[in-house]
């Protein structure tokens, strides 16, 4: 069986990092960093040569992905000591992309991939709970549907019965059910980081900086920090260096939280 898939965690890795060609370059440098023993979070990376028989093959991929797809996501649950998708201590994943050449913002990531509002049994019935729930709607609306989040104009105090509605809308653009289900929500991702190597912004990238002879991106997933709050931490004040002052930017949610602080929707505290 042809191996598409190479772990990383815990001090070691599957992958020899020179090989940027099918681990792309986050993915390498993930792979090197493990190997030093740093504590880089586990997960594993989908060869690029998937991405490649993605697209000559009508979007389907190799007969081999999906069980060694089951195999690492069973490791990274090990490696965590946290089930994907449910438990109090869920894990979460993100879902990122990677060549083999630098191309930064042209390609896709999800954050939370594993969010599911069933999850509201194990972590609590609460409005944080919903409000971090319907920023991944959102979030993962723009990326996979292209639905605007200013297009949803829901208004509401974030709960289960807000959600649903987030839920139908997406449907009703879309043409489409919002993915409930963890495993669903996963592949759902990873094709939506394949097809992000043929976008009009990757093509045109690669045409203006003349970048050739790559055969995809790779995909790199990867286990989050579970945390009710996300932040940047800057060591120094970018407003005034000479102030000895120390930044932090946080707002409440999963890792989304921060992507969003930095876009202008949110800014300088829990939303």
């Amino acid at each position: 069986m042809k191996k598409y898939i190479y772990f990383f965690g815990d001090g070691k890795s599957e992958a020899d990092p020179s090989r940027k060609d099918i681990l792309g370059g986050k993915g390498a440098s993930l792979v090197e960093m493990s190997n030093e023993g740093l504590p880089v979070p586990p997960g594993f990376i989908i060869s690029a040569e998937c991405c490649k028989y993605f697209f000559e093959n009508k979007e389907k991929w190799p007969a081999e992905l999906e069980e060694q797809l089951r195999e690492n996501m069973a490791k990274l649950e090990k490696a965590t000591k946290r089930k994907y998708g449910s438990g109090k201590s869920v894990l979460l994943v993100s879902v990122r992309s990677g060549a083999a050449v630098s191309m930064p913002g042209m390609m896709d990531t999800i954050l939370n991939c594993g969010m599911t509002p069933k999850l509201a049994a194990d972590t609590g019935d609460t409005p944080e709970f919903w409000r971090v729930y319907i920023q991944f709607v959102m979030r993962f609306a723009k990326i996979v549907a292209g639905i605007k989040p200013e297009d949803f104009d829901i208004n509401e105090a974030p709960s289960k019965k807000v959600a649903e509605k987030y839920l139908d809308f997406y449907k009703k653009k879309s043409g489409k059910d919002f993915p409930i289900e963890p495993w669903q929500t996963l592949v759902e991702c990873i094709n939506t980081v394949f097809k992000s190597w043929n976008s009009d912004r990757a093509n045109a990238y690669r045409k203006r900086n003349d970048v050739r002879g790559l055969i995809g991106t790779a995909v790199t997933v990867q286990a989050m920090f579970p945390s009710e709050v996300s932040g940047v931490v800057f060591t120094r004040d970018p407003n005034s260096c000479n102030s000895n002052h120390m930044i932090i930017e946080a707002s409440y949610g999963l890792g989304e939280a921060v992507r969003r602080c930095y876009s202008g929707q949110v800014h300088g505290g829990p939303e």
